[in-house]
């Protein structure tokens, strides 16, 4: 399981309308990314629910529509994966650092264990999933963060590479991102996965 520090927990929502949950996520790499997650998709938000468990946490559900399969299997075109956080009945939490999909985005996603709930389905969190977007030169669809930052490129590192340190700024080691003084191509889907698939084929 993806180990992250929990700074403060407050969830008192017994006596609380609204309560928040502070997380601090490690840095990852691609590598680390690829290796441990047991499901990576492209796939595209078309649910979102919110659902009150046990012990009065509040989970928000999507239901991912998937296209392709990099890696792993699942035999049905949908899958749901919950986050925790959102708002039901009058009662909110709320987790910082916490991205939810939107409905209707399209993405890749690293997901860590389908079988399993966590605080975040993604590995890295939002390190691990990258928005699809139509490029409006070419109508090629390309790869971002989920912060909207443009990618050029992939540099695999090893897992255990001394350049991954310190606490996430929401992308990882080895993604390589466009800053504005350059020219270079924007980073196609088609692309992207074909570098992942060739990377997982190395390790075969």
């Amino acid at each position: 399981m993806f180990k992250l520090m929990i700074i403060n927990l407050f969830i008192g929502l017994a006596l609380l309308s609204q309560s928040m949950a502070f997380a601090a996520v490690a840095k990852v790499n691609i590598d680390q990314m690829l290796a441990v997650s047991a499901l990576v998709i492209q796939g595209s938000v078309i649910g979102q629910r919110v659902e009150q468990g046990d012990g009065r946490n509040i989970h928000t559900i999507i239901t991912l529509e998937i296209s392709d399969t990099v890696k792993g299997s699942w035999h049905q075109p949908t899958i749901d994966i919950s986050f925790l956080g959102g708002s039901i009945n009058g009662l909110a939490l709320s987790v910082g650092g916490q991205h939810i999909p939107e409905l209707g985005q399209e993405g890749v996603f690293f997901i860590e264990n389908p079988l399993q709930n966590q605080v975040n389905p993604l590995f890295g969190w939002e390190q691990g999933l990258f928005v699809v977007e139509t490029d409006a030169n070419s109508g090629e669809k390309v790869i971002t963060t989920t912060s909207k930052q443009h990618i050029t490129g992939i540099e695999f590192l090893p897992a255990d590479s001394s350049q991954t340190r310190g606490l996430s700024d929401g992308v990882a080691t080895g993604i390589i991102l466009q800053h504005a003084s350059e020219l270079k191509a924007l980073y196609t889907l088609t692309k992207f996965k074909a570098d992942l698939r060739a990377r997982l084929a190395e390790g075969e």
